[in-house]
């Protein structure tokens, strides 16, 4: 799992960011893209260095990280299912199809959630 926090004001950084740094690296490698599918959340984390002296890892945990893994697997190859956190955090929200609440392992509540295609699949 890679994390990356990106700190602008433009929507095409959660609609295309993760997915074009992705296939960049991995064309980068000589390998073809492929398409996966991203799951967004905005909220609170808590962050720290696990493991041991021969190998240390930066990892997240909370709630915001379990709900982003869970809007991950509504994600087909190339379409990014965001939190409604997230979607409110948008300033010119991408076109999208608002998805059925849901209920997802670990809440209660039921989560709305939004997805749109990402590059070459609109």
């Amino acid at each position: 799992m890679a994390i990356t926090v990106f700190l602008a004001d433009d929507n095409l950084i959660v609609r295309e960011g993760v997915k074009a740094l992705l296939d960049t690296e991995w064309r980068n490698k000589g390998l073809e893209s492929f398409d996966i599918g991203i799951g967004l959340s905005t909220g609170v984390v808590a962050g720290a260095l696990l493991g041991s002296e021969e190998r240390l890892e930066y990892t997240v945990v909370g709630d915001t990280v379990n709900l982003a893994q869970r809007l991950q697997q509504w994600a087909a190859g190339g379409e990014t299912v965001v939190s409604e956190a997230t979607w409110l955090g948008l300033t010119s929200p991408p076109d999208a199809d608002r998805l059925e609440p849901a209920k997802v392992k670990g809440r209660e509540a039921l989560v709305s959630a939004f997805r749109f295609p990402g590059i070459g699949h609109e």
